[in-house]
């Protein structure tokens, strides 16, 4: 069976928009209805024995943290007497003391602390969207082809 020219291109144009709105269509199968919620059984009630109400246990106090002490002032190391004999020139001098570094403080309240934006994140919809665009435009370029 032979085909000619302009029946050839309606199959591809065919074929090629059953296959492109196929594959446009979310994956997997769509629902009928949906499923219709099946009622639980409730278990029967049991009596409670007859004894006396349960007495409500104290609340215990809220515990409070002790406050944190302030740090000691550090002392100036004093300068040796010029009396006293050294047994080396290099004792004699102090030695110099590491600058004290205080933790970075806390940011002011009402502001964040800097932080690195995150990265954008990838929107599937626009995705799923603009393949249904292409797929469109595919289809519609079949159908003026076969024509």
């Amino acid at each position: 069976m032979e085909f000619s020219g302009a029946g050839l291109r309606l199959l591809v144009a065919s074929l090629a928009l059953l296959f492109v709105t196929s594959s446009a269509q979310a994956p997997g199968p769509a629902p009928l209805a949906p499923p219709t919620p099946t009622p639980t059984p409730t278990p029967a009630p049991v009596p409670a024995p007859a004894t006396a109400p349960p007495t409500p246990a104290p609340t215990p106090a809220p515990t409070v943290a002790p406050p944190t002490p302030a740090p000691a002032p550090v002392a100036p190391t004093p300068a040796p007497s010029p009396k006293a004999a050294s047994p080396a020139p290099e004792a004699a001098s102090p030695a110099p003391e590491a600058p004290v570094s205080s933790p970075p403080s806390p940011p002011p309240p009402g502001e964040s602390p800097t932080e690195e934006p995150s990265p954008p994140t990838t929107n599937t919809a626009a995705g799923i969207r603009s393949a249904g665009w292409i797929s469109a435009a595919v289809a519609v370029a079949a159908v003026v082809y076969a024509f």
